[in-house]
């Protein structure tokens, strides 16, 4: 709720001249943003991001989906499978935009799904069982807790421990980091660079001071600020950063000025999927 409150309170919540707009934003991200692809369709967007979820965390993903159907069974617990169906649903019924990041909404319901689904098993074996006192029964009880939870931990934790290896000793940003580097050790600090949004925090505490000599990408093109400022256009642009994505958000955003510096620069630098170029003076 404090999202739209300070949109409202900062004359950007609907549609006007001059500013932008949450109106607009939801419009875009709802409405304007190309699909990614229905999950069953086999390469599309939305089936190689599933496919990714499972590879990095397929043991967590799939008990916890079957452990959401053991808490049907509990009244106390049946809020859980209902919020990740919630959550399940416009991935597999929707073919909008999905963001890689939106299965992180999930992880927590599944990691609590697991937690009660275990302790449903458990409940429901000690109570098949032939204990008769309550002491035995509790028992038993622990006993088959502790069994499905070591069951778990040996099916993951191999899983997990070779994810968890690469993810702690592989730089695989090596890449973006000597990008990074080059550009702040060869860019004149007073030259007017756009860089993709993932080094604009890094590029912007290296000593470019203005906002508007170091720049977002798509800022060149959407923000009517660009133009206040620097009133060239795409002749003011320097020096470009060209990342993995700048090629095709340029055209599907229809970043034309972003387009035209690109097309008058000869690459500087490059580094693997990530290139500097110097923009030639026109």
């Amino acid at each position: 709720g404090s999202y739209p409150l300070m949109a409202l309170l900062r004359g950007e919540l609907l549609t006007g001249p001059g500013h932008v707009s949450l109106q607009e934003a939801l419009a875009y991200q709802f409405l304007d943003r190309s699909g990614s692809g229905s999950v069953w369709e086999a390469g599309s967007d939305r089936a190689e991001l599933a496919q990714g979820w499972l590879f990095y965390d397929s043991p967590l993903l799939v008990a916890g989906l079957v452990a959401a159907l053991l808490c049907l069974l509990w009244r106390r617990t049946i809020w859980i499978p209902v919020a990740v169906v919630s959550f399940a649903v416009p991935v597999v019924a929707g073919e909008g935009y999905l963001p890689a990041m939106y299965i992180i909404a999930i992880l927590p319901f599944l990691a609590l799904a697991i937690g009660c689904g275990v302790e449903a098993v458990a409940d429901r074996l000690a109570r098949l069982g032939s204990a008769r006192t309550t002491q035995g029964h509790g028992r038993l009880r622990r006993g088959t807790a502790a069994a499905l939870a070591l069951v778990l931990l040996v099916v993951a934790a191999p899983h997990w421990w070779r994810q968890d290896s690469t993810l702690l000793t592989q730089r695989s940003n090596e890449d973006w980091y000597s990008t990074l580097a080059w550009v702040q050790e060869n860019v004149p600090r007073e030259d007017t660079v756009v860089v993709p949004y993932s080094m604009w925090q890094d590029l912007r505490a290296s000593g470019w001071r203005d906002p508007w000599q170091v720049v977002v990408t798509e800022k060149v093109d959407l923000d009517p600020k660009f133009l206040e400022v620097h009133p060239d256009g795409a002749a003011a642009v320097e020096w470009l950063v060209v990342g993995p994505y700048v090629p095709s958000n340029i055209e599907e955003l229809g970043l034309t000025m972003v387009g035209e510096a690109l097309e008058h620069s000869v690459p500087a630098e490059t580094f693997g999927s990530w290139s500097v170029h110097r923009v030639q003076a026109r």
